[in-house]
């Protein structure tokens, strides 16, 4: 069962929640505050020791306390009928009539506006504004002053103070407010359960990341802050997770990372010895920032290109494998041994099928660069239209037929290799 706090400075609410419990199936508990500093005493305990899911408030205590709270709060209204009975009440005791009523800095509300309301019934009454429950001694010698017949007012901290010879009128919040308000309260607090589900999945997502990965909404509070950011950063996500990320830039490695706060591909950053890359994307729900060391980039490329190896890209020949014992042969093995240990250029000539991707392949397992990819091209093979493409790759829809993700290039396949360029002429 839900259980949602409702503070009210008229004891009415009391009663009136009993029957709007039952309609809605949820445990309120009343509190009676007013206006003044105590009352946010009396939200944080219906917070820390009711637990309440949501705290419902009469507008002036809701203007005074909701900036504190870490429930959802829903501000509860007059309406003006409650208003214009009360009206009505007062018109039958008496002609001098005066409603005190407690400030509110928000702005209007639609259902509740005294001013339409005297216009429209033709009532012609004075109104006091009542900051603070401080003030009710002046209120109180103010009415008994200027002698006024009846007294509205939802302050009953003023109603207690005056002299019988005035007619009171507490203004109450009626059944139909309250239970507007518990209608509110339910679907904040199902809001609120539907954002925290999503949270929870972004979250469970973001952490099986190999890159750190920080989140953080429009405002700049940061949502996320997984394992590997951890790692990279070397600072608990638990001292970060909820802050805004603004607040904290003056932290060299946060303010570093988060930068401009601006979109970025590829910022290279320093993080004292280590090099980061940092890619900052702004999106509808706020900020995503993607950072990587480059160290362990390079690791994966380094795992790639043995994987390249494992699919074909690897040379099995060796000069053992070229038949002959004439003196050209041995000549012609002794000088190739000689130009495998240079990183130049080699160039190999000979009409087809006398063995020169063999001699290639045998250069390659006794070069410096033997533990790399050997990869082997057929340049006749390839139209000249999408030679530079193959050679050098392509960004996604870089042509008519390009692969949607795009495509490495045989030279990038090949580092730290040979590239094999048979049919060259």
């Amino acid at each position: 069962m839900l259980k949602i706090g409702i503070i009210s400075y008229t004891t009415s609410t009391i009663d009136i929640a009993k029957g709007v419990s039952q309609d809605t199936k949820s445990e309120l508990i009343v509190k009676i505050g007013f206006p003044n500093r105590q009352v946010l005493k009396i939200a944080q305990r219906l917070e820390r020791e009711d637990n309440v899911d949501v705290i419902i408030a009469s507008a002036a205590i809701y203007d005074r306390i909701y900036t504190y709270m870490h429930v959802p709060m829903v501000r509860m209204q007059l309406i003006n009928y409650d208003f214009i009975k009360a009206l009505h009440k007062a018109s039958k005791l008496g002609k001098r009539i005066v409603y005190v009523e407690f400030a509110t800095p928000l702005t209007h509300n639609n259902f509740y506006d005294p001013d339409s309301v005297e216009s429209f019934f033709g009532y012609d009454i004075e109104r006091i504004m009542m900051h603070s429950t401080n003030e009710t001694k002046n209120i109180v010698s103010r009415i008994t002053n200027h002698h006024y017949d009846v007294v509205i007012t939802p302050a009953k901290c003023v109603l207690d103070e005056l002299p019988s010879s005035v007619h009171k009128i507490e203004l109450i919040f009626g059944k139909e407010v309250l239970h507007a308000a518990v209608g509110r309260a339910i679907q904040a607090v199902a809001k609120i359960s539907r954002e925290r589900e999503k949270l929870y999945k972004m979250q469970t997502i973001v952490e099986t990341f190999e890159d750190g990965m920080i989140t953080c909404d429009k405002m700049g509070n940061i949502e996320t802050f997984n394992a590997a950011a951890e790692e990279i950063t070397g600072i608990s996500a638990h001292n970060l997770i909820g802050r805004n990320i603004k607040e904290i830039i003056e932290d060299e490695i946060i303010g570093k990372i988060y930068g401009n706060g601006l979109g970025t591909v590829d910022e290279m950053i320093e993080l004292g010895s280590r090099k980061i890359l940092v890619n900052r994307i702004l999106i509808e729900y706020g900020l995503v920032i993607k950072i990587q060391e480059v160290t362990k980039i390079q690791a994966l490329e380094r795992e790639i290109r043995k994987s390249l190896l494992n699919k074909g890209f690897v040379a099995k020949a060796t000069f053992a494998d070229i038949a002959g014992k004439s003196g050209t042969i041995r000549e012609l093995k002794n000088m190739a041994s000689k130009y495998a240990a240079s990183q130049s250029n080699i160039l190999i000539t000979g009409e087809s099928g006398t063995g020169k991707e063999l001699l290639a392949q045998s250069i390659h397992n006794v070069s410096p660069f033997n533990k790399g990819p050997f990869v082997a091209v057929n340049c006749a093979a390839l139209p000249e239209s999408l030679l530079e493409s193959e050679l050098f790759g392509h960004e996604k829809g870089a042509f008519t037929g390009a692969k949607k993700g795009g495509k490495a290039g045989l030279f990038e396949l090949a580092h730290n290799g040979t590239v094999f360029l048979d049919e060259i002429g």
